[in-house]
């Protein structure tokens, strides 16, 4: 039976990675072969099969309804043009270009990640990396690497409780792995040379990382890693104006970047620059008036939903406890609502600004269900 419990994910990983499979086949045949075994190994029923697989639907709709905003937060993004101005207000910002690189797949996927999870800041970066010339494979890697950190908080914390039953120096472990995560970037950049150009920026924010995270989490684990992250955005304006990132640095033949020769010159902005940078403003508001202010939260944490699911149980005795209300849904303080309203509040912002048109919305919209 423990051999029949791996093969699913055993099948899984193979179709995945061995056999280059599509995700959607892959999971459908795995999923197949989960169901029979259930039904003809644990000797389970037709009721349990359903109800438990009628779960997972609702825990896939729970996460969509975060990564769906997301993605449409980043298409609305790309269609203003932001991206482009974003990139040019960074080389303007420091000609050093690990600093930009730091601060994008380190500082900012860490604040996102403070926010939403789920691979959201993953799939809003990445592209931004890609845009600073690095390889697509190399943009992956930075930005799992920058927020590995906060994953136990990217959901509201749900994996904290868990690590602090198994340790109670939690919060100084997720420490030592942030100031890991910072230097292997560097490492990956240029080596020893990159270790000391990033010395600094390394130190700076790892501690306001995870020395915030270690102070917030004995209060409210919940924004455990949203709060230092802000911080640390914050911070970046003055580590820029340092000398030692005031200079230009490039590793030329850094196996992590692509050299691309330079266009004609980027085009100007349409409008203020802040306003390319307001849908992350209005994130952040957002995200304090809904999920920070204690009283807020609180108020609006109460009303939840979910579904009733009766007991179920195998041939070998093993139970599923009945539940009035499984994995409840928090709508009003979801991280899927947080995205929803900056994604409609930062179209208004733009669209009245003529930063977007009108027939953009069903063009953002089909990409963002593909």
């Amino acid at each position: 039976t423990w051999c029949v419990s791996f093969l699913p994910i055993l099948l899984l990983i193979m179709l995945l990675a061995v056999f280059r499979v599509s995700t959607a086949r892959a999971a459908g045949v795995t999923l197949l072969l989960t169901v029979l075994s259930a039904l003809v190994v644990y000797k389970a029923d037709i009721q349990l099969v359903l109800f438990e697989s009628l779960k997972g639907v609702w825990s896939t709709a729970t996460i969509l309804y975060i990564i769906f905003p997301a993605l449409l937060l980043y298409e609305l993004i790309a269609a203003s043009g932001a991206i482009d101005v974003m990139n040019d207000t960074m080389r303007q910002l420091s000609p050093h270009e690990l600093f930009r690189i730091l601060t994008v797949g380190w500082v900012f996927v860490g604040f996102l990640q403070g926010i939403t999870g789920f691979g959201v800041p993953v799939a809003i970066c990445v592209p931004m990396l890609v845009a600073l010339g690095v390889r697509p494979t190399m943009a992956v890697i930075i930005a799992l690497l920058g927020q590995a950190w906060g994953n136990t908080f990217g959901t509201l914390a749900v994996a904290w409780d868990v690590l602090v039953q198994i340790s109670g120096n939690t919060a100084l472990l997720l420490w030592i792995l942030n100031l890991a995560a910072g230097a292997l970037i560097c490492w990956l950049y240029d080596r020893g040379r990159g270790l000391r150009q990033g010395a600094v920026f390394v130190l700076v924010i790892s501690l306001i990382h995870g020395g915030g995270e270690l102070l917030v989490a004995q209060y409210n684990a919940s924004i455990a890693a949203f709060i230092p992250a802000t911080v640390a955005m914050a911070a970046i304006l003055p580590l820029s104006r340092l000398p030692m990132y005031r200079r230009a640095y490039a590793c030329e033949g850094s196996p992590m970047m692509v050299r691309r020769t330079s266009a004609t010159g980027a085009e100007k902005p349409r409008g203020a620059v802040w306003l390319y940078f307001a849908p992350y403003m209005v994130l952040i508001l957002v995200t304090v008036v809904l999920l920070v202010i204690p009283s807020v939260h609180e108020a609006l944490s109460r009303w939840s939903v979910g579904f009733a699911f009766p007991e179920t149980r195998t041939a070998y005795g093993i139970v599923n406890a009945a539940t009035a209300k499984y994995s409840p849904f928090h709508p009003l303080v979801d991280s899927g609502t947080v995205l929803l309203l900056t994604c409609i509040i930062s179209y208004a912002l733009l669209h009245g600004r003529g930063l977007l048109e009108r027939s953009q919305l069903r063009v953002m919209l089909s990409r963002t269900l593909q």
